[in-house]
C-alpha cells in the first residue's frame, strides 16, 4: 500500500469518526452494529469495489435490520444512522 493510499484511508476514517461515535451511542440504546472491512478479492485478483459492510440489527430495531455493502464508508454510516432513526422503536 502506498503512502498516498494510506493517507486517503486515514482521511476517510477521520471524516467517519463522528458518525462512528453516533453509531456507538445508538448501539448503547440496544442492538448491534457491525462495520466490516472486506479484503476479499475478485475472480481476476483485483480488489473488490464494495470494501465495507455495515450491519445494524436487534434491540430497538426489533425485526428490522440494515445491511449494506459499498465502497463509500461515510455514506454507508449515514444511511445506517438514518435507518435506525426511522425504524427504531421507542424505549418502553
Amino acid at each position: 500500500m502506498t503512502k498516498v493510499e494510506t493517507a486517503r484511508l486515514r482521511e476517510t476514517w477521520t471524516r467517519c469518526a463522528p458518525l462512528l461515535a453516533e453509531l456507538d451511542a445508538l448501539g448503547r440504546l440496544g442492538g448491534n452494529a457491525l462495520v466490516k472491512i472486506d479484503g476479499g478479492r475478485s475472480d481476476d485478483g483485483g480488489a473488490l469495489p464494495e470494501t465495507y459492510t455495515v450491519v445494524l440489527a436487534g434491540g430497538r430495531l426489533r425485526d428490522e435490520f440494515f445491511r449494506r455493502d459499498g465502497a463509500d464508508l461515510e455514506k454507508l454510516l449515514r444511511d445506517a444512522i438514518e435507518f435506525f432513526k426511522k425504524h427504531a422503536v421507542a424505549a418502553d
